[in-house]
């Protein structure tokens, strides 16, 4: 929710040492969830959403691997214009 909140990207290298998000922490390391990158992602000025990565190991999310994941953000520019109100709502 941060990434999609204040539209930044947000890594999270290893949820056992990770401070942020007291409720929902615990319910994701639970499940295996050992480190997480979320990347906003926008429509020409507006947040729409955000993708979310997790990974079973901490310190999954490299900066090679943060690059990669960057692309549905550079991305989502290109795609605006072949999207309308109209077909959303369809």
């Amino acid at each position: 929710m941060t990434a999609i909140r204040e539209r930044i990207t947000v890594l999270s290298p290893d949820l056992r040492r990770e401070m942020r998000w007291p409720r929902w922490r615990p319910r994701a390391t639970t499940h295996g969830v050992a480190s997480v990158l979320a990347i906003p992602m926008d429509v020409d000025a507006e947040g729409i959403g955000a993708i979310s990565l997790y990974a079973a190991q901490p310190h999954a999310f490299t900066d090679h691997r943060q690059l990669t994941a960057l692309w549905p953000r550079s991305m989502s520019g290109c795609c605006s214009p072949a999207w309308s109100d109209t077909d959303v709502r369809q």
